[in-house]
């Protein structure tokens, strides 16, 4: 077996480790909501856990190349939340898209916070 084989199968492994984990979870009541999504070269799994918090696992496998990561954010109270929103987008300029992205709530919710600033603003 050569190495990208080995690598590839490795990245195999780690998926199934990282699904009868969740596959676990679930039975434990743990997971609220959970996707999986993969095309050739990501496999991203995003759970939702019943405490709130939020589990993003991400594998990249291209041409050898293997990152992976694992992310959990817990929810913000609104009004920090807010605050953090007004500050990416005035002072760091980002999109409602990016900022949706960084923070991992909607863009409908960075789109409402605005709304609402900018509505105590006028």
């Amino acid at each position: 077996m050569n190495n990208l084989a080995k690598l590839e199968e490795k990245n195999r492994l780690n998926i199934a480790s990282t699904l009868r984990t969740l596959s676990d979870a679930i039975e434990s009541g743990e997971v609220e909501k959970y996707s999986i999504l993969q095309d050739k070269y990501t496999t991203t799994i995003q759970v939702n856990t019943s405490n709130g918090e939020k589990h993003i696992h991400k594998n990249v496998n291209i041409n050898g190349f293997q990152e992976q990561s694992h992310t959990i954010s817990t929810p913000m109270i609104a009004k920090e939340r807010k605050e953090v929103v007004k500050n990416l987008y005035i002072n760091n300029r980002l999109t409602q898209q990016e900022i949706a992205n960084r923070l991992n709530i909607s863009q409908k919710t960075v789109s409402n916070d605005l709304k609402r600033w900018n509505n105590l603003k006028l």
